[in-house]
């Protein structure tokens, strides 16, 4: 099943103005630190782009697609929300979401990363397929 992880990050924002709106904020400087490692983990292409609601990287680890979506909910204090979730392909229908290995090595590579980071209030909460806690 899918994850949600918070935390708070102090970030310099050189221009709000390259932002497509506030949730937006300060995400690419939480991404630059998470594309590295993932890069380096996963051979796959990553796919990574702004959206009106936050950010969010798409990529493979064997059939299993991953997704990280993230956007910031006070963009004042700099407090992130991070989705973490894996799709099984299913044929000729669209992907489904499900429990997976790789989903699992993914959530431990993001709490490293964040954790050498230093973030603050970092919590990991395991949800449902609606993101709804379990």
């Amino acid at each position: 099943m899918p994850y949600i992880l918070t935390f708070t990050k102090l970030v310099e924002i050189v221009d709000f103005r390259q932002y497509i709106n506030d949730s937006c904020i300060g995400g690419d400087v939480v991404l630059d630190q998470l594309l590295p490692v993932l890069r380096g983990h996963y051979a796959a292409k990553l796919q990574s782009c702004q959206e009106d609601w936050g950010w969010c990287v798409w990529f493979k680890a064997g059939l299993v697609k991953l997704e990280i979506a993230l956007f910031t909910e006070e963009p004042k204090h700099f407090h992130f929300k991070v989705l973490l979730t894996s799709y099984r392909p299913r044929w000729l229908l669209t992907d489904t979401i499900e429990d997976s290995t790789e989903l699992e090595l993914l959530r431990k590579l993001v709490v490293q990363v964040l954790t050498h980071w230093s973030v603050t209030a970092l919590t990991v909460q395991q949800v449902n397929k609606t993101y709804l806690p379990i």
